[in-house]
């Protein structure tokens, strides 16, 4: 953070700020902590601020915070670590207008589950133990916006720059899936209620270098090469198939030179044959549901082949990134850190692999770590990610730039439209957690309005209105999002193309009133309202 007020604001001081901007701060009795996954994010902003049905008070200021360090936008920079203090909207669910305070970060979705289930800031996998954060409303002077009415969402007084702390167990978690396929003990899964939420499709997707060799391959040139992240179009995206992608994510193939087009083998870029994969750690929500999706990883004891993952690796306090995960640094893909000998890059957050994938990318120099000017400024290298279908690629030239792009798998790209027409099946059902009463976190969670709030989050996370908002609709081949998992009362229609009611039709598992989740489950079509599946 380059600025000439670098003057650090006193907790005491920022919440006078907001008290004179959004009222009374809220008690800590009324302010929920959550933690957890990063795909649903963007809808939990937008459906708290949502104008006609948010958790918000229209009538009385509102005070955002944010981790971001930057921003020009109407929205805050990072969506995974923001903390709103409204009044809440005056409904029969709370009682009156009342302060209260939301506080989201993401570094996972196991990140929502045990420490969720424990009551704890922290959390072990495979013996390494991590922070679970949570934002504070310490943040720096010169880094404050107000942010006007717009787009359906309510106005806000924006404070970005924020920091966080580790002294603060979560609430309530969000996690890509239920814990069973995180391997939660039995104990963990009794201490929690799975909650149903959104339907989230997921997908692998190429850097935008490899994106042109394979347009080029497939004979997908001429105008094909000149378009845009936005003005993609179906005809001119190219395709892999199921096998293809299995081989590649699974490490059968890990050159370019081991990928055809027809008979004929791919060309290595010059920066080298090797493919690089840019995935999740294994806390990650993103990297069990790709795995469960494609491999049936975590449901089936063995199965035929599972993703590849490199365990020899170890992030700044020694512990290893395909168990917490590594922040990503544009390091050289043979140097340890940042990306593994192997081209095994397993990253803490999805940004951090849209950052690998960038990086890969090229056609820019420099970056600020040692050797990140040696990428090769006409090519890279080529490199492969996966992620929930809800990122925005650009076009953006710079080490902060997000380039890549989404690919057909099996003819069929992962827009919401095609959730809709029943062709992208690659959805997981996400969740949101709450402590039961067998958890020592139950008297932290039953304390104050937090219930309340976990239910008013929950109630909009499964509004089709508020993931329509969140889709991206300047897409050619289609929005990109989430879409909203169908029960007794919210079941597909033919209206459901339209962009106010994206249903999913698809159930894991059915129930005459709310199916369970259980992602373990293939998917079922629903057709009218669901029945039971004995």
């Amino acid at each position: 953070m380059k600025s000439s007020t670098k003057l650090a604001l006193a907790l005491s001081a920022v919440m006078a700020i907001a008290a004179q901007t959004a009222g009374a701060a809220p008690t800590a009795d009324n302010t929920l902590y959550v933690s957890g996954a990063t795909a649903v994010d963007r809808t939990l902003f937008e459906a708290i601020l949502d104008q006609t049905n948010g958790v918000c008070d229209s009538t009385n200021p509102i005070t955002v915070y944010s981790s971001g360090t930057a921003s020009t936008d109407s929205v805050p920079k990072s969506y995974g670590n923001f903390m709103v203090h409204c009044t809440a909207r005056d409904t029969t669910s709370f009682g009156g207008t009342v302060e209260i305070g939301i506080s989201k970060t993401s570094q996972g979705s196991e990140y929502g589950i045990d420490p969720v289930a424990n009551g704890a800031t922290t959390l072990t996998v495979n013996g390494s133990t991590v922070s679970v954060t949570s934002l504070t409303t310490t943040c720096t002077a010169s880094k404050t916006v107000a942010v006007s009415t717009a787009n359906t969402r309510l106005g806000y007084t924006f404070f970005y720059g924020c920091s966080t702390a580790t002294t603060q167990a979560p609430q309530a978690g969000v996690s890509d899936v239920e814990p069973a396929l995180f391997g939660a003990s039995g104990t963990v899964k009794a201490r929690l209620t799975n909650n149903g939420a959104a339907t989230v499709p997921f997908t692998m997707f190429v850097s935008k270098n490899f994106f042109r060799a394979l347009q080029t391959a497939q004979g997908l040139t001429g105008a094909c090469l000149t378009d845009t992240a936005l003005t993609q179009t179906d005809a001119c995206t190219p395709n892999l198939n199921m096998v293809q992608v299995r081989a590649i994510l699974s490490g059968y193939v890990s050159t370019v030179s081991g990928l055809y087009a027809g008979s004929t083998a791919l060309t290595a870029p010059s920066g080298g044959d090797s493919l690089l994969v840019c995935r999740r750690a294994n806390s990650s929500g993103s990297q069990r549901s790709v795995e469960r999706l494609f491999f049936n990883q975590n449901c089936k004891a063995t199965p035929a082949v599972t993703f590849v993952k490199d365990d020899s690796v170890v992030n700044a306090s020694s512990q290893p990134c395909l168990d917490v995960g590594c922040s990503w640094s544009n390091t050289t893909p043979t140097g340890a850190g940042g990306v593994a000998e192997n081209f095994i890059f397993q990253g803490t957050g999805t940004g951090d692999v849209e950052s690998c994938m960038n990086w890969a990318a090229g056609t820019f120099t420099g970056g600020g770590a040692a050797g990140a000017a040696s990428v090769d400024a006409g090519n890279g290298i080529y490199a492969v990610g996966i992620a929930s279908a809800d990122r925005t690629p650009d076009d953006t030239n710079t080490t902060s730039g997000k380039q890549y792009r989404y690919i057909k798998i099996d003819g069929v790209l992962p827009s919401v439209e095609n959730v809709l027409a029943q062709k992208w099946q690659h959805t997981t059902e996400n969740v949101v957690l709450t402590p039961t009463a067998a958890s020592p976190n139950t008297t932290a969670y039953n304390t104050g309005l937090r219930p309340t709030i976990a239910t008013a989050i929950l109630t909009q996370l499964r509004v089709p209105a508020n993931l329509a908002k969140s889709a991206n609709t300047t897409y050619a081949t289609g929005r990109i999002g989430l879409t909203t998992r169908p029960s007794a009362t919210q079941t597909p229609a033919a209206t459901d193309t339209a962009s106010v009611r994206p249903l999913a039709p698809f159930l894991r598992a059915a129930d005459a009133s709310n199916a369970p989740v259980n992602n373990c489950n293939e998917n079922f079509i629903s057709i009218g309202s669901p029945v039971k599946a004995n």
